[in-house]
């Protein structure tokens, strides 16, 4: 059996076992939609990887032994067969390890871990009735700039890094199962480079929040990143404190009155430059199938680093004034 029919049929079984379906929950705000989606959907589909990755753990050891087993036979006995054996054997015992390495094995789902993957607990923001509350354009924007802000940003946030590590681990899982089932000899050679980039890149995918730390680093943001392997600054009560905006007296009374709404924008471009990595990611996948060539890879690189750079709004804003115009007009505050 394929790999991809094995796991149509178990996510098949998962949403139509009475036990494990989920239906959305109801939701008023679009915050409110993607935690649904992120509780309801993420998580199930996550347990449906892991217990593939069980299956395929006990089904490939099995095959290995057996294929091990045939190569004492006279009829059988070659060296092909015990490699493809060995090989089975130790792509057994990668899957029955991958879902504790990546945080998400079967302790994780009873209990007594919580997985970084899933978004239980991250309620949305409350959100404030901008046109009754507001008297002015000015505070009627930055009203609107705020319910996206803590209502939509931090969970979309969180759902993206939680769909980014659903690829990786299909990624990472499926690449396992062609090194260990593929022919050996001919083309094989050629094929491992191709294998060992896409089990980087669904590193990467299950680490996206370690990668983007890593290039803030890189840019020179140290510390001061909104993003971190431990978490991220967004909230869903306040602006963090790396983002917040005020203004030092030389940007004029418009940027001065406008110092809540310039710091609620940099809080949402957080998101969109999540997603710019993301579709990074995506274009050099592509060109690790050969579907992009050197400009794909070209693209993915450049969003990536420009994705970040927009998650880190307010310190890339700084850096650009400093060098084009010598002042940092309240954004390196």
């Amino acid at each position: 059996m394929k790999f991809r029919d094995l796991s149509l049929a178990l996510a098949a079984l998962v949403m139509l076992s009475p036990g494990m379906s989920y239906a959305a929950s109801s939701s008023s705000t679009l915050g409110d939609l993607v935690q649904g989606a992120g509780v309801d959907l993420i998580k199930p589909l996550t347990i449906c990887i892991v217990t593939i990755c069980y299956l395929l753990a006990f089904y490939l050891v099995g095959v290995g032994l057996i294929r091990i087993r045939d190569a004492t036979s006279p009829h059988h006995g070659h060296d092909k067969t015990v490699m493809s054996g060995i090989y089975r054997l130790i792509a057994g015992g990668a899957f029955a390890a991958l879902p504790d390495i990546l945080g998400s094995g079967m302790m994780t789902f009873f209990g007594a871990v919580t997985g970084e993957q899933t978004l239980d607990g991250t309620a949305p923001g409350a959100v404030s009735d901008c046109l009754a509350s507001t008297s002015s354009t000015d505070s009627t924007l930055t009203c609107v700039a705020q319910n996206i802000g803590i209502n939509l940003v931090p969970v979309g946030i969180k759902f993206m890094f939680a769909g980014a590590y659903i690829v990786g681990l299909c990624m990472i899982a499926n690449t396992i199962h062609k090194m260990a089932t593929q022919p050996q000899g001919g083309h094989h050679g050629s094929h491992q480079g191709k294998n060992f980039a896409k089990l980087m890149m669904g590193t990467v995918c299950c680490a996206l929040p370690s990668l983007i730390s890593a290039i803030a680093v890189t840019l020179g943001y140290g510390t001061s990143s909104v993003i971190s392997p431990t978490g991220i600054a967004v909230n869903t009560s306040s602006v963090p404190s790396v983002l917040s905006y005020t203004g030092d007296g030389t940007t004029g009374s418009t940027l001065t009155s406008l110092d809540e709404l310039i710091s609620w924008l940099f809080v949402i471009l957080v998101m969109f430059g999540v997603a710019s990595i993301i579709r990074g990611l995506m274009h050099l996948n592509a060109s690790i199938d050969g579907g992009g060539g050197k400009g794909g890879m070209a693209s993915g690189m450049t969003h990536i680093v420009g994705g970040v750079l927009l998650t880190n709004g307010k310190l890339a804003t700084c850096k650009i004034l400093m060098t084009f115009v010598g002042s940092g007009m309240g954004f390196c505050s």
